[in-house]
């Protein structure tokens, strides 16, 4: 047991497999491993990418595999993507450690020392403008989102600019939700004794329920709206043998982002000895198509007069309008919009009346119908604003949808789902009201026979169930 402990809270070490670009040595304090480090400057670089570790990692083991020594971001990614400057942040979040007592700054205190030492380091080289790109595991996550909820309200211009400049996240095992990291970390602290004081801060953000990670989510979440960030979530494929998952499928997802499997467990999914493990080309994937999307002279400030129509994150106006103004707002870019069915960058998709829908805004929807936004359009998960609306609990929007945009009821979208089935497998019992009165058919089966009615009796949704009996007895007795 000692030694499986100590495999999970390995110092940096010069020479070590855990850092072989060398690090302060193990008689050392934790400090050592602290702040920001640059891995690769890069080739005339477009965009930092900047690594977090998770509970127990640190600035380069946490991306170092054990037994080949290999640490990917600089041993792979340097050469991969040579026009990025690879950074990487160390931070105190060890939960055990049998001589130096754990550090006490929460998960807040850890995002303010990363916006200072980033902000810092692009000022110092005159690349404040330059974008970022995030890839955090575990914790890490946590950090970065309470970074750029701490970064759009200060009150300095420097600290600002880290949230306006930041393109993307990759999210790598992160508890969105909270997990059994938790219990795993309590047990941890528990296993050592008095010789270690546990972090409170840190454990108790990682609880389900954690009023914190709530917090920390909500301000994220409502910051997305306003001016969004790529997303791509990876979640652990693989379980411990004593403890299972440590981050659950459900937790290391954000519903409307993109979210792919690492074949590995919550520590090793960041550790990969070769270019052709799975793991690594899905991140590699993620990371070269978002820095692809950049226009070729991204390090160049863009101004206002270059692009009128786009906000500070290169999102088009009118989609962040869609998303958080009003009506009124809405319809005075819909005047002066060259293009009313832009969509946002990247593969995504969405245009305005997805923006509407995923952020509840019903009344937002009235001028773009009729202006003519393409109440069709298909994000790249196959799902029109109807659905959209319907995943994602816009009841009013489905109403406006269905009443203003004549939207079919029963239309189906590429994975033969009919709205009736999503509401039902998303427990959208108001959604499924709206539909039926609208007509839709409670009779429709996909492929392999299921209705929206076994659906709800999978989903154990008993209000759903009686709705949809309801409607299926009336339809039949005619």
């Amino acid at each position: 047991m000692r030694r499986a402990w100590g495999r999970l809270t390995t110092r940096e070490r010069p020479g070590s497999r855990a850092d072989p670009a060398g690090e302060a040595p193990s008689s050392v304090s934790v400090a050592d491993g602290i702040g920001l480090r640059v891995l690769h400057e890069g080739t005339n670089p477009v965009v930092d990418i900047v690594f977090l570790h998770g509970l127990t990692g640190t600035r380069i083991s946490t991306w170092t595999h054990a037994r080949s020594g290999v640490c990917w971001p600089k041993d792979f990614l340097a050469a991969d993507i040579p026009n990025a400057r690879i950074l990487t942040f160390g931070y105190d979040a060890d939960v055990v450690g049998l001589w130096d007592p754990a550090g006490m700054n929460g998960v807040s205190n850890h995002a303010r020392d990363l916006l200072g030492a980033l902000s810092h380091r692009r000022n110092q080289d005159d690349t404040a403008d330059r974008k970022i790109i995030f890839v955090c595991h575990s914790l890490g996550g946590l950090v970065v989102e309470e970074a750029i909820n701490l970064s759009r309200v200060d009150a300095e211009a420097h600290i600002r600019q880290i949230a306006e400049s930041t393109l993307a996240i990759a999210f790598i095992g992160t508890p969105h939700h909270g997990s059994d990291l938790a219990s795993w970390a309590k047990l941890a602290t528990r296993l050592a004794g008095v010789v270690r004081r546990a972090n409170a801060d840190i454990v108790d953000v990682l609880q389900p329920g954690s009023q914190m990670l709530a917090r920390i989510q909500n301000q994220f979440h409502n910051s997305q709206r306003v001016a969004p960030v790529a997303i791509t979530c990876f979640y652990e494929d693989l379980p411990y043998q004593t403890i299972g998952v440590v981050v659950p499928h459900q937790s290391a997802i954000l519903p409307g982002y993109a979210n792919y499997s690492i074949h590995a467990n919550h520590q090793e999914m960041t550790r990969f000895s070769t270019r052709e493990d799975s793991g690594y080309t899905k991140i590699f994937g993620e990371l070269k198509r978002w820095i692809d999307s950049l226009p070729a002279n991204s390090s160049t400030p863009v101004s206002h007069a270059d692009s009128a129509e786009e906000n500070v994150l290169g999102v088009h106006s009118l989609l962040a309008a869609a998303a958080s103004g009003t009506p009124e707002l809405v319809e005075l870019l819909l005047r002066t919009t060259s293009d009313v069915n832009v969509t946002e960058p990247g593969p995504t998709k969405r245009n305005a009346l997805h923006f509407a829908a995923a952020f509840d805004k019903p009344l937002n929807m009235v001028p773009l119908l009729r202006a003519g936004v393409d109440v069709h359009a298909m994000t790249d998960q196959g799902h029109t604003p109807l659905f959209v609306a319907i995943i994602l609990g816009n009841h009013e929007g489905v109403r406006v949808l269905l009443e203003q945009g004549h939207v079919d009821p029963n239309g189906r979208n590429v994975h033969g789902i009919t709205p009736l089935m999503a509401a039902a497998v998303n427990g959208r019992v108001e959604a499924a009201r709206i539909l039926l009165e609208h007509g839709a058919d409670p009779f429709a089966t996909q492929e392999d026979g299921w209705t929206a009615l076994s659906i709800a009796f999978s989903k154990s949704c008993t209000e759903l169930v009686e709705v949809l009996t309801v409607a299926m007895r009336e339809r039949t007795n005619g």
